[in-house]
């Protein structure tokens, strides 16, 4: 795919996680609690907050990237992303296309750099 057309291609990255107050609330509960992890989460967030890694590689992408909660979802997103969350889902060629599962976002064991470095390699493929 060519650098000028990437800008404007948009990556969605999902969380398996509501974005309300309620939602935070319950995902911070099933974690400490229940051992519950959402791998999405891992790569953008440390213990408390977004970690400054991400931030950094966000605004030098090639990609128009944006995480989103489950219910922070356009209603064909979350019709897509039902039951697979967490996940990366691009829209190429006029359909939504997973580009990254949860078995593959776990496996980048929370690493910013080994997120980037496999979703240039993923768009590559697909594309």
């Amino acid at each position: 795919m060519e650098a000028h057309i990437t800008k404007h291609l948009k990556i969605f990255c999902i969380y398996d996680a509501e974005g309300s107050i309620i939602g935070e609330l319950t995902y911070l509960f099933k974690k400490i609690f229940k051992n519950f992890e959402c791998s999405m989460c891992n790569i953008t967030h440390g213990k408390v907050s977004t970690k400054k890694e991400w931030t950094t590689k966000l605004k030098s992408s090639r990609f128009n990237i944006e995480a989103l909660h489950l219910d922070e979802q356009s209603t064909e997103l979350k019709s897509f992303t039902k039951g697979i969350a967490p996940c990366v889902v691009a829209p190429i060629d006029g359909k939504l296309t997973l580009v990254m599962n949860h078995s593959e976002l776990t496996r980048m064991k929370g690493d910013v750099d080994i997120f980037f470095h496999q979703l240039e390699k993923k768009i590559e493929e697909i594309s």
